[in-house]
Protein backbone atom coordinates (compact mmCIF):
# COMPACT_ATOMS: atom_id res chain seq x y z
CA UNK A 1 0.00 0.00 0.00
CA UNK A 2 0.89 3.29 -0.75
CA UNK A 3 0.50 6.48 0.12
CA UNK A 4 0.50 10.11 -1.77
CA UNK A 5 1.41 13.39 0.68
CA UNK A 6 1.37 16.81 -0.30
CA UNK A 7 2.64 18.95 2.28
CA UNK A 8 1.31 22.09 0.00
CA UNK A 9 -1.68 21.96 1.35
CA UNK A 10 -0.67 21.30 5.33
CA UNK A 11 -0.89 24.52 7.43
CA UNK A 12 1.36 22.82 10.11
CA UNK A 13 3.61 21.04 8.80
CA UNK A 14 5.68 19.10 11.17
CA UNK A 15 2.76 18.33 13.03
CA UNK A 16 0.38 17.53 10.20
CA UNK A 17 3.26 15.48 8.31
CA UNK A 18 3.96 13.17 11.25
CA UNK A 19 0.53 12.66 11.74
CA UNK A 20 0.44 11.48 8.48
CA UNK A 21 3.01 8.98 8.61
CA UNK A 22 1.72 7.31 11.48
CA UNK A 23 -1.17 6.58 9.60
CA UNK A 24 0.77 4.08 7.61
CA UNK A 25 1.59 0.94 8.98
CA UNK A 26 4.98 -0.55 9.15
CA UNK A 27 7.13 -1.52 7.79
CA UNK A 28 7.14 1.87 6.08
CA UNK A 29 9.82 3.72 3.67
CA UNK A 30 9.39 7.67 2.34
CA UNK A 31 10.23 8.53 -0.79
CA UNK A 32 10.30 12.30 -1.68
CA UNK A 33 10.27 14.06 -5.13
CA UNK A 34 12.62 16.52 -5.79
CA UNK A 35 14.29 18.75 -8.56
CA UNK A 36 17.25 20.80 -7.82
CA UNK A 37 15.36 23.86 -7.24
CA UNK A 38 13.23 22.16 -4.19
CA UNK A 39 16.12 20.43 -2.73
CA UNK A 40 16.41 23.19 0.64
CA UNK A 41 12.50 22.14 0.83
CA UNK A 42 13.20 18.38 0.77
CA UNK A 43 16.01 18.19 2.95
CA UNK A 44 13.92 20.24 5.19
CA UNK A 45 10.96 17.88 5.46
CA UNK A 46 13.96 14.71 5.61
CA UNK A 47 14.99 16.56 8.46
CA UNK A 48 11.57 16.59 10.23
CA UNK A 49 11.18 12.58 9.28
CA UNK A 50 14.69 11.62 10.64
CA UNK A 51 14.00 13.51 13.86
CA UNK A 52 10.72 11.64 14.52
CA UNK A 53 11.78 8.75 12.63
CA UNK A 54 15.35 8.03 13.09
CA UNK A 55 15.20 3.96 12.12
CA UNK A 56 12.74 5.44 8.42
CA UNK A 57 14.25 4.38 5.38
CA UNK A 58 14.32 7.73 3.24
CA UNK A 59 15.05 8.46 0.01
CA UNK A 60 14.72 10.47 -2.88
CA UNK A 61 12.99 10.17 -6.81
CA UNK A 62 12.10 13.02 -9.40
CA UNK A 63 14.40 15.42 -11.63
CA UNK A 64 17.14 15.54 -9.53
CA UNK A 65 18.25 12.01 -8.30
CA UNK A 66 17.51 11.01 -11.90
CA UNK A 67 20.11 13.58 -13.47
CA UNK A 68 22.78 13.60 -11.01
CA UNK A 69 21.84 10.44 -8.76
CA UNK A 70 25.69 10.34 -7.01
CA UNK A 71 25.39 14.11 -5.62
CA UNK A 72 21.86 12.96 -4.30
CA UNK A 73 22.58 9.78 -2.83
CA UNK A 74 25.55 12.31 -0.85
CA UNK A 75 22.42 14.38 0.69
CA UNK A 76 22.08 14.41 4.12
CA UNK A 77 19.34 11.73 5.77
CA UNK A 78 19.27 10.35 1.87
CA UNK A 79 19.08 5.90 2.34
CA UNK A 80 18.89 5.53 -1.35
CA UNK A 81 18.04 7.56 -4.90
CA UNK A 82 15.73 6.36 -7.59
CA UNK A 83 17.40 7.60 -10.31
CA UNK A 84 15.00 6.87 -13.85
CA UNK A 85 10.91 5.83 -14.04
CA UNK A 86 10.60 5.51 -10.33
CA UNK A 87 7.18 3.09 -11.23
CA UNK A 88 9.41 -0.07 -12.04
CA UNK A 89 11.95 1.07 -9.26
CA UNK A 90 9.67 1.62 -6.70
CA UNK A 91 7.38 -1.75 -7.04
CA UNK A 92 11.02 -3.82 -6.97
CA UNK A 93 11.80 -1.66 -3.35
CA UNK A 94 8.27 -2.46 -1.78
CA UNK A 95 9.11 -6.35 -3.36
CA UNK A 96 12.08 -6.46 -1.85
CA UNK A 97 12.05 -4.57 0.94
CA UNK A 98 13.46 -6.74 3.10
CA UNK A 99 16.01 -8.65 0.95
CA UNK A 100 18.88 -6.21 0.78
CA UNK A 101 20.76 -8.55 -1.72
CA UNK A 102 17.77 -8.38 -3.98
CA UNK A 103 17.81 -4.75 -3.78
CA UNK A 104 21.46 -4.26 -4.62
CA UNK A 105 20.48 -5.32 -8.12
CA UNK A 106 17.76 -3.27 -8.81
CA UNK A 107 18.37 -0.92 -11.76
CA UNK A 108 18.56 2.65 -11.18
CA UNK A 109 17.80 2.24 -7.26
CA UNK A 110 21.21 3.34 -5.95
CA UNK A 111 22.46 3.25 -2.17
CA UNK A 112 25.92 3.21 -0.69
CA UNK A 113 26.28 -0.73 -1.33
CA UNK A 114 24.58 -1.01 -4.45
CA UNK A 115 27.49 -1.24 -8.22
CA UNK A 116 25.37 0.81 -10.67
CA UNK A 117 25.64 4.63 -9.97
CA UNK A 118 23.30 5.43 -13.64
CA UNK A 119 19.58 6.24 -13.80
CA UNK A 120 17.65 3.30 -15.04
CA UNK A 121 14.73 4.70 -18.36
CA UNK A 122 12.53 2.02 -19.91
CA UNK A 123 12.89 1.85 -23.25
CA UNK A 124 9.12 2.78 -23.48
CA UNK A 125 6.18 3.73 -21.70
CA UNK A 126 3.75 0.99 -22.55
CA UNK A 127 4.33 -1.08 -19.69
CA UNK A 128 3.02 1.79 -17.12
CA UNK A 129 -0.10 2.30 -16.40
CA UNK A 130 -1.69 5.89 -17.03
CA UNK A 131 -3.24 8.33 -14.61
CA UNK A 132 -6.20 7.10 -12.24
CA UNK A 133 -8.63 9.46 -11.74
CA UNK A 134 -10.51 7.75 -8.98
CA UNK A 135 -9.51 8.97 -5.25
CA UNK A 136 -8.72 11.95 -6.36
CA UNK A 137 -9.44 14.90 -4.47
CA UNK A 138 -9.62 17.51 -7.47
CA UNK A 139 -11.53 19.94 -6.00
CA UNK A 140 -8.86 20.59 -3.74
CA UNK A 141 -6.61 22.02 -6.55
CA UNK A 142 -9.36 24.05 -7.98
CA UNK A 143 -8.61 28.00 -8.15
CA UNK A 144 -10.37 30.93 -6.74
CA UNK A 145 -14.21 30.93 -7.09
CA UNK A 146 -15.28 31.46 -10.27
CA UNK A 147 -12.23 29.75 -12.09
CA UNK A 148 -14.11 27.19 -13.76
CA UNK A 149 -12.58 24.73 -11.49
CA UNK A 150 -8.95 22.70 -11.37
CA UNK A 151 -6.56 22.92 -14.15
CA UNK A 152 -3.99 20.60 -14.21
CA UNK A 153 -0.17 20.25 -16.13
CA UNK A 154 0.26 16.79 -17.40
CA UNK A 155 2.43 15.47 -20.58
CA UNK A 156 2.61 13.24 -23.53
CA UNK A 157 6.18 12.44 -23.28
CA UNK A 158 8.82 11.64 -20.79
CA UNK A 159 12.63 12.90 -21.35
CA UNK A 160 14.14 15.40 -23.92
CA UNK A 161 14.00 15.19 -27.61
CA UNK A 162 17.74 16.74 -27.80
CA UNK A 163 16.46 19.15 -30.50
CA UNK A 164 17.27 22.95 -30.73
CA UNK A 165 13.76 24.01 -29.92
CA UNK A 166 14.61 22.49 -26.03
CA UNK A 167 17.77 23.62 -25.98
CA UNK A 168 16.67 25.73 -22.55
CA UNK A 169 14.91 22.78 -21.15
CA UNK A 170 16.18 20.66 -18.68
CA UNK A 171 15.97 16.27 -18.49
CA UNK A 172 18.93 16.50 -21.15
CA UNK A 173 19.69 13.18 -19.75
CA UNK A 174 16.79 11.52 -20.34
CA UNK A 175 15.51 10.00 -23.49
CA UNK A 176 12.23 10.52 -25.11
CA UNK A 177 9.67 8.92 -24.58
CA UNK A 178 6.12 9.42 -25.97
CA UNK A 179 2.52 7.80 -24.06
CA UNK A 180 0.32 6.39 -26.78
CA UNK A 181 -1.52 9.16 -27.80
CA UNK A 182 -5.13 6.55 -28.32
CA UNK A 183 -4.76 5.98 -24.60
CA UNK A 184 -3.75 9.40 -23.04
CA UNK A 185 -7.13 10.12 -25.05
CA UNK A 186 -9.09 7.84 -23.97
CA UNK A 187 -7.72 7.91 -20.00
CA UNK A 188 -8.49 11.88 -20.14
CA UNK A 189 -12.12 10.94 -20.45
CA UNK A 190 -12.20 9.24 -17.20
CA UNK A 191 -11.83 12.63 -15.54
CA UNK A 192 -15.09 14.34 -17.43
CA UNK A 193 -16.73 14.73 -14.74
CA UNK A 194 -14.20 15.79 -12.56
CA UNK A 195 -14.79 19.42 -12.56
CA UNK A 196 -11.64 19.74 -14.45
CA UNK A 197 -11.71 23.51 -16.20
CA UNK A 198 -8.63 22.78 -18.50
CA UNK A 199 -5.71 20.06 -18.93
CA UNK A 200 -2.72 21.86 -19.87
CA UNK A 201 -0.13 19.31 -21.67
CA UNK A 202 3.16 21.09 -20.54
CA UNK A 203 5.29 19.27 -22.37
CA UNK A 204 8.36 21.05 -24.35
CA UNK A 205 7.40 22.71 -27.49
CA UNK A 206 9.87 20.13 -29.48
CA UNK A 207 7.56 17.77 -29.21
CA UNK A 208 5.27 19.00 -31.06
CA UNK A 209 5.50 17.78 -34.52
CA UNK A 210 3.03 18.78 -37.19
CA UNK A 211 2.17 15.35 -37.65
CA UNK A 212 2.12 14.56 -33.50
CA UNK A 213 -0.30 17.33 -33.72
CA UNK A 214 -2.47 15.82 -36.05
CA UNK A 215 -2.28 12.51 -34.61
CA UNK A 216 -3.01 14.17 -30.97
CA UNK A 217 -5.91 15.66 -32.40
CA UNK A 218 -7.38 12.66 -34.16
CA UNK A 219 -7.13 10.55 -31.12
CA UNK A 220 -9.56 13.12 -29.29
CA UNK A 221 -11.58 13.39 -31.86
CA UNK A 222 -12.14 9.12 -31.91
CA UNK A 223 -12.89 9.53 -28.40
CA UNK A 224 -15.74 12.17 -28.43
CA UNK A 225 -13.23 14.45 -26.13
CA UNK A 226 -15.11 16.87 -23.83
CA UNK A 227 -12.38 18.31 -21.61
CA UNK A 228 -10.31 21.52 -22.76
CA UNK A 229 -7.01 21.31 -23.03
CA UNK A 230 -4.34 23.95 -23.91
CA UNK A 231 -0.15 23.63 -25.33
CA UNK A 232 2.76 25.83 -25.46
CA UNK A 233 4.61 25.97 -29.07
CA UNK A 234 7.44 27.78 -30.21
CA UNK A 235 6.40 30.81 -32.53
CA UNK A 236 5.08 28.64 -35.68
CA UNK A 237 2.37 29.01 -38.24
CA UNK A 238 -0.59 26.64 -38.15
CA UNK A 239 -3.13 26.76 -41.17
CA UNK A 240 -6.50 27.22 -40.43
CA UNK A 241 -7.22 23.22 -40.85
CA UNK A 242 -5.33 22.27 -38.31
CA UNK A 243 -6.95 25.42 -36.20
CA UNK A 244 -10.25 24.15 -37.30
CA UNK A 245 -9.00 20.07 -36.04
CA UNK A 246 -7.57 21.48 -32.56
CA UNK A 247 -10.56 23.90 -32.20
CA UNK A 248 -13.40 20.42 -32.85
CA UNK A 249 -10.67 18.34 -30.58
CA UNK A 250 -11.82 21.04 -27.75
CA UNK A 251 -7.98 23.07 -27.74
CA UNK A 252 -9.11 26.68 -26.08
CA UNK A 253 -5.68 27.62 -25.42
CA UNK A 254 -2.24 28.01 -26.94
CA UNK A 255 0.64 29.46 -25.35
CA UNK A 256 3.64 30.16 -27.62
CA UNK A 257 7.04 30.72 -25.80
CA UNK A 258 8.98 33.13 -27.15
CA UNK A 259 12.69 32.64 -25.28
CA UNK A 260 13.61 35.69 -26.74
CA UNK A 261 12.55 38.77 -29.12
CA UNK A 262 16.18 38.93 -31.02
CA UNK A 263 15.91 37.13 -34.89
CA UNK A 264 18.87 35.65 -34.24
CA UNK A 265 18.77 34.29 -31.06
CA UNK A 266 14.86 32.45 -32.19
CA UNK A 267 16.95 31.04 -35.10
CA UNK A 268 19.09 28.90 -32.41
CA UNK A 269 15.91 28.02 -31.28
CA UNK A 270 14.42 26.45 -34.87
CA UNK A 271 12.24 29.52 -34.78
CA UNK A 272 12.03 31.29 -38.79
CA UNK A 273 8.85 32.59 -38.82
CA UNK A 274 8.49 36.52 -38.67
CA UNK A 275 6.21 38.51 -36.28
CA UNK A 276 3.64 38.83 -38.75
CA UNK A 277 3.01 34.98 -39.63
CA UNK A 278 2.81 34.61 -36.38
CA UNK A 279 0.32 37.38 -35.48
CA UNK A 280 -1.62 36.04 -38.70
CA UNK A 281 -1.75 32.59 -36.77
CA UNK A 282 -2.73 34.37 -33.55
CA UNK A 283 -5.07 36.12 -35.45
CA UNK A 284 -6.98 32.94 -36.73
CA UNK A 285 -6.84 30.84 -33.46
CA UNK A 286 -8.43 33.86 -32.04
CA UNK A 287 -11.42 33.79 -34.44
CA UNK A 288 -11.90 30.10 -34.25
CA UNK A 289 -12.16 30.17 -30.32
CA UNK A 290 -8.89 29.10 -28.84
CA UNK A 291 -7.28 32.01 -26.89
CA UNK A 292 -3.62 32.34 -28.24
CA UNK A 293 -1.12 33.44 -25.36
CA UNK A 294 2.36 34.84 -25.29
CA UNK A 295 4.85 33.89 -22.90
CA UNK A 296 7.98 36.00 -22.89
CA UNK A 297 11.07 34.80 -21.30
CA UNK A 298 13.33 37.91 -20.71
CA UNK A 299 16.77 37.78 -19.10
CA UNK A 300 18.59 35.01 -21.52
CA UNK A 301 22.22 34.54 -21.49
CA UNK A 302 22.06 35.69 -25.27
CA UNK A 303 20.43 38.65 -24.95
CA UNK A 304 22.00 41.95 -26.05
CA UNK A 305 21.54 45.44 -24.41
CA UNK A 306 17.92 46.82 -25.04
CA UNK A 307 16.08 43.79 -24.76
CA UNK A 308 12.78 46.08 -22.91
CA UNK A 309 12.42 47.58 -26.44
CA UNK A 310 12.69 44.94 -28.83
CA UNK A 311 9.99 43.12 -26.15
CA UNK A 312 7.62 46.38 -26.65
CA UNK A 313 8.31 45.99 -30.34
CA UNK A 314 8.07 42.02 -30.61
CA UNK A 315 4.03 42.74 -28.89
CA UNK A 316 3.03 45.69 -30.94
CA UNK A 317 3.84 43.41 -34.06
CA UNK A 318 1.84 40.90 -32.79
CA UNK A 319 -1.35 42.86 -32.22
CA UNK A 320 -0.36 43.40 -28.59
CA UNK A 321 -2.10 39.67 -27.32
CA UNK A 322 -2.50 38.24 -24.10
CA UNK A 323 1.12 37.81 -22.62
CA UNK A 324 3.04 37.12 -19.57
CA UNK A 325 6.96 38.07 -18.50
CA UNK A 326 8.74 35.29 -17.20
CA UNK A 327 12.70 34.93 -16.06
CA UNK A 328 14.54 33.15 -18.98
CA UNK A 329 13.96 29.30 -17.57
CA UNK A 330 17.66 28.59 -15.42
CA UNK A 331 17.74 24.77 -15.25
CA UNK A 332 21.39 23.47 -14.42
CA UNK A 333 20.98 20.16 -16.94
CA UNK A 334 19.65 22.17 -19.95
CA UNK A 335 21.50 22.22 -22.93
CA UNK A 336 22.20 25.44 -23.25
CA UNK A 337 23.63 26.04 -19.80
CA UNK A 338 26.49 23.36 -21.66
CA UNK A 339 27.12 26.01 -24.55
CA UNK A 340 27.71 29.00 -22.55
CA UNK A 341 29.71 29.59 -19.56
CA UNK A 342 29.49 33.22 -18.53
CA UNK A 343 26.57 34.59 -16.62
CA UNK A 344 25.55 30.99 -15.92
CA UNK A 345 23.30 29.37 -13.27
CA UNK A 346 24.21 28.72 -9.70
CA UNK A 347 26.18 25.53 -10.03
CA UNK A 348 25.60 21.75 -8.55
CA UNK A 349 27.46 22.86 -5.51
CA UNK A 350 25.41 26.36 -4.85
CA UNK A 351 22.26 24.17 -4.13
CA UNK A 352 23.90 21.27 -2.11
CA UNK A 353 25.35 23.54 0.20
CA UNK A 354 21.81 24.79 0.35
CA UNK A 355 20.66 21.41 0.91
CA UNK A 356 22.97 20.81 3.87
CA UNK A 357 21.46 23.63 5.82
CA UNK A 358 18.15 24.85 4.34
CA UNK A 359 16.80 26.25 7.56
CA UNK A 360 19.44 28.86 8.03
CA UNK A 361 21.02 29.41 4.60
CA UNK A 362 19.69 31.75 1.35
CA UNK A 363 18.29 29.60 -1.45
CA UNK A 364 20.07 30.43 -4.24
CA UNK A 365 19.00 32.63 -6.99
CA UNK A 366 17.13 30.25 -9.78
CA UNK A 367 18.64 33.24 -12.67
CA UNK A 368 21.03 33.65 -15.09
CA UNK A 369 23.48 36.11 -13.49
CA UNK A 370 22.25 35.35 -10.18
CA UNK A 371 20.95 38.09 -7.74
CA UNK A 372 22.19 41.40 -9.65
CA UNK A 373 20.84 40.09 -12.67
CA UNK A 374 17.81 39.50 -10.57
CA UNK A 375 17.08 43.23 -9.63
CA UNK A 376 18.09 44.44 -13.33
CA UNK A 377 14.90 42.28 -14.63
CA UNK A 378 12.54 43.51 -12.03
CA UNK A 379 13.10 46.52 -13.11
CA UNK A 380 12.92 46.13 -16.69
CA UNK A 381 9.54 43.74 -16.67
CA UNK A 382 7.49 46.71 -15.56
CA UNK A 383 9.30 49.37 -17.81
CA UNK A 384 7.75 46.20 -20.24
CA UNK A 385 4.43 46.59 -18.81
CA UNK A 386 4.43 50.51 -18.43
CA UNK A 387 5.17 50.64 -21.84
CA UNK A 388 2.56 48.19 -23.24
CA UNK A 389 -0.09 50.06 -21.10
CA UNK A 390 0.94 53.06 -22.34
CA UNK A 391 1.67 52.61 -26.29
CA UNK A 392 -0.96 54.54 -28.30
CA UNK A 393 -1.61 51.40 -30.43
CA UNK A 394 -2.49 49.04 -28.05
CA UNK A 395 -5.46 51.77 -27.07
CA UNK A 396 -6.22 52.04 -30.62
CA UNK A 397 -7.03 48.42 -30.72
CA UNK A 398 -8.76 48.24 -27.55
CA UNK A 399 -10.74 50.89 -28.48
CA UNK A 400 -11.56 49.25 -32.08
CA UNK A 401 -12.13 46.05 -30.09
CA UNK A 402 -14.87 47.34 -27.45
CA UNK A 403 -16.96 49.62 -30.77
CA UNK A 404 -16.82 45.92 -32.88
CA UNK A 405 -17.79 44.05 -29.80
CA UNK A 406 -20.40 46.49 -28.78
CA UNK A 407 -19.18 47.20 -25.55
CA UNK A 408 -18.55 50.35 -25.87
CA UNK A 409 -22.47 51.66 -26.76
CA UNK A 410 -23.17 49.41 -23.81
CA UNK A 411 -21.58 51.15 -21.60
CA UNK A 412 -22.75 54.35 -22.49
CA UNK A 413 -26.26 53.19 -22.66
CA UNK A 414 -25.70 51.98 -18.67
CA UNK A 415 -24.32 55.39 -18.14
CA UNK A 416 -27.19 57.38 -19.22
CA UNK A 417 -29.95 55.32 -17.51
CA UNK A 418 -27.55 56.11 -14.49
CA UNK A 419 -27.73 59.62 -15.22
CA UNK A 420 -31.27 59.43 -15.55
Amino acid sequence: MASLLDTRFYSSIETELLAAVRQVPEPRVAILNTATSGLGQTMGLLDILKRAFPSLPTGLCGPHPSQFPEAALALPRTDFVLAGDPEPILHSLLDFFTMETRLHRVPGLISQGSGSKHAHWLGDLNSLYLPDWQGIFLSAYAGAPGSGGCRINARLSRGHTRCPADRAFGAAREPLRIWRLDHFASCMQKATNKGLAELFLADPPGVWTPTRLDHWCDALLQVRNAIPWGLQLLPTFLSSDTISRMHAAQCRRVVFLLPSCDRVNLRKYGCILDARELAQTLRLLEQSGIQPHAEVWMGGPEERLGEPRRVVRMLGALGFPSFSLHPFPCQIEAPICKEIESDAPPPLTDWTRWALDPWNLPRPQAIWGGAEAAARMDAEFHAVIRAIEGHPGRILRQSWRALRSGQFFRTVAQGLRLRA
